[in-house]
């Protein structure tokens, strides 16, 4: 695939939904629950992984899902970055 095909490419579904999964793994190890839900909207965009503070019964701070061009977070900026951006390749 040459430079250009990979910049105008979108990653698949099943691409997307395992980099979500891995962003979950990753606050799962931090020690944060997670929990994973079906949400009603339609394919691909029907699921999310839920983020709980340590603690069994901690606060929602956040979400995962897919937005057809990767894993989104949603939730604060900061969690993410301390979470999430150790694991992720910034310049690809």
């Amino acid at each position: 695939m040459n430079d250009s095909a990979k910049v105008n490419s979108m990653p698949s579904i099943e691409d997307q939904r395992k980099e979500a999964r891995t962003w979950a793994q990753h606050f799962r190890n931090a020690g944060y629950e997670i929990s994973f839900q079906y949400t009603g909207q339609p394919e691909p965009f029907d699921r999310e992984w839920q983020v709980w503070t340590p603690g069994g019964k901690g606060q929602r701070i956040g979400t995962i899902d897919i937005d057809g061009c990767g894993a989104s977070w949603h939730g604060e900026s900061e969690t993410w970055l301390a979470i999430i951006a150790p694991h992720v390749d910034m310049i690809n």
